[in-house]
């Protein structure tokens, strides 16, 4: 596995290299974010996302997340195609768990589609359990 490297998102990263973030999301079904979704200003997303880059520096994944009262949420986690299920999806995981722990939060939410039954087993397998759902989506949850 090469090297990855994980490090805060900023406004800034996210604006000079927003055509990588958006391409990462173009062979994934139902997907429906754009650029205005990934500029959206959320409570605390500065401070909790996250991107991962590789040895050359490109972007290969990212969580973008919120704060909530007593919970940090994660609107957008994506691997590019091409680095999944090559162990980067647990490694962004975990140093965002991590983050979310120096900052005194120790509950992550997130909603996955049903169809999306590999990002459900994923995040089953990282401790993640069921707590709602509608017709299309699970809201999910972890104590960290």
């Amino acid at each position: 596995m090469e090297n990855v490297f994980i490090q805060n998102l900023t406004k800034n990263f996210l604006d000079d290299r927003m055509d990588e973030f958006l391409d990462i999301l173009k062979d994934i079904p139902l997907e429906y974010w754009t650029k205005e979704n990934f500029l959206t200003e959320l409570n605390g997303k500065w401070k909790y996302s996250t991107v991962a880059l590789n040895e050359e520096k490109n972007v290969i994944g990212y969580i973008i997340a919120s704060e909530k009262e007593s919970s940090i949420h994660i609107h957008k986690f994506m691997i590019a195609n091409g680095y999944r299920n090559l162990g980067f999806g647990k490694l962004l995981l975990e140093n965002f768990e991590k983050r979310c722990k120096d900052y005194n939060k120790n509950y992550i939410t997130l909603k996955v589609y049903l169809s999306n039954i590999k990002a459900i087993s994923f995040y089953k397998r990282y401790n993640f359990f069921g707590i709602s759902r509608t017709p299309d989506l699970l809201l999910m949850g972890k104590n960290i």
